[in-house]
């Protein structure tokens, strides 16, 4: 919008008050009746804004403004906005704190003849064009403006996951409570960043559970003091950080991740976080199946206790399937295994890895084992490291691993040792 200089609103009073002058018809003399009003100018120089112009959300720009009475002393200037007078807070006067004089502000008597001050105004936050207006009011009620469109252009801010680091971007099924991480990468719109915050089911998360930092590293990271997160100095830009959170306990929860701007423009990100709590496995080791023809109460064992039993016991999941009369008493072991009392045995699946029994450390990984395994009537001939699942009647599942073989060759006393969890 353009600005009527001092001169051009004094040359427009003055062909006004020469039109009254010529337009008396009693030709008494006297006043012309016309009162002269303030004159309020935006004065040009560095950093001072006269004519049309863009700024960021929120961010301040700063107009110089000179004034000068008209008839009347002036009192009151005012900063108004589409005809709108603004909160104070939104105005500074000569580099001071914003919203420490009122919206008008009286004047003083001194500045009552002459007003020059700088003024800075926070712009509007929302995207568009304002008519930001700069009034004089004097005594008499006369006024007069000076005004500047202000236009703000608004860029979304934008916030991301990324995985390239390990970080969780997707719902996620943990074994146990645990501290997850995730990688946050927010960059700036139209105005600088304020905040980051974590919320579990819609409640913000206690700031103790909560670290963050630059660095994959969860030792350095920082402990937060506050939910939200306040951004200072260049955060305020954009930040790339890895966050921790102490999740719950167990079932199921929603992660958010919120970024606010100065704006109060958020953008957010939500994971599903299911904390599947899982039982350490009970280990028995050295525990003895023996061979089934061999002394009376013997070729089964109770995996859950790892005692020998004989093998038409109730209480054996596995027994052994003792001999074969057709060959030499020296050979004639079958070294095989079955499954007994409603127990079901399966070989693992091509999936379970070789070192899996070290490796194995829940009762739920056996379960997941069994149920991709394969069921076998027999083992077939048991050799050292032969490894097998068998999930009983009542539903307890086992692991067991063949760590040694023990043969005799002059009477049925063999035995394979096992290791057993479940």
């Amino acid at each position: 919008m353009k600005q009527l200089t001092f001169l051009t609103k004094f040359f427009f009073l003055f062909l006004a008050i020469s039109f009254w002058s010529s337009c008396e018809d009693d030709g008494t003399g006297g006043g012309t009746g016309i009162t002269l009003p303030p004159v309020v100018e935006l004065q040009s120089g560095a950093g001072f804004v006269t004519s049309a112009t863009t700024v960021d959300a929120g961010a301040t720009f700063n107009v110089s403004i000179l004034a000068d009475k008209g008839d009347n002393d002036m009192t009151t200037f005012t900063v108004l906005e589409d005809g709108l007078a603004i909160d104070a807070s939104r105005i500074s006067y000569n580099g001071g704190t914003a919203g420490q004089l009122s919206n008008p502000y009286s004047l003083t008597t001194a500045e009552g003849t002459t007003f020059s001050t700088e003024v800075g105004v926070a712009a509007h936050t929302d995207g568009g064009t304002r008519t930001y207006t700069f009034r004089i009011t004097d005594s008499a009620g006369e006024t007069d403006d000076s005004s500047v469109d202000i236009t703000v252009v608004t860029t979304p801010l934008s916030l991301g996951f990324s995985s390239a680091n390990g970080g969780i971007s997707s719902d996620v099924t943990l074994p146990n409570q645990t501290n997850f991480k995730v990688e946050l990468a927010a960059t700036k719109g139209g105005s600088p960043l304020n905040s980051l915050t974590v919320f579990e089911d819609d409640v913000a998360v206690d700031a103790s559970r909560i670290r963050f930092g630059v660095d994959n590293d969860i030792t350095a990271a920082t402990t937060a003091t506050n939910n939200p997160i306040g951004l200072i100095d260049g955060e305020k830009d954009g930040f790339n950080w890895f966050v921790w959170v102490n999740s719950h306990d167990s079932g199921t929860k929603t992660y958010r991740y919120e970024v606010a701007d100065e704006a109060a423009n958020t953008e957010t990100l939500s994971i599903a976080v299911t904390i599947q709590m899982q039982t350490a496995v009970v280990e028995l080791t050295g525990k003895l199946l023996k061979n089934s023809d061999g002394p009376t109460g013997t070729g089964g064992i109770d995996l859950i206790t790892g005692d020998g039993t004989g093998s038409a016991d109730m209480a054996a999941h596995l027994k052994d399937e003792g001999i074969d009369l057709n060959l030499p008493t020296s050979s004639n072991w079958l070294k095989n295994i079955s499954a007994v009392n409603g127990a079901t045995l399966r070989v693992p699946g091509t999936d379970f890895p070789v070192n899996d029994f070290d490796a194995v450390q829940f009762s739920e990984d056996i379960s997941i084992a069994f149920d991709n395994g394969t069921d076998v009537s027999t083992t077939g001939v048991v050799v050292i490291g032969d490894r097998y699942l068998v999930r009983a009647a009542g539903g307890t599942t086992f692991l067991v691993l063949v760590t040694d073989i023990v043969e005799t060759t002059n009477n049925n006393e063999d035995f394979y040792q096992l290791s057993i969890k479940y």
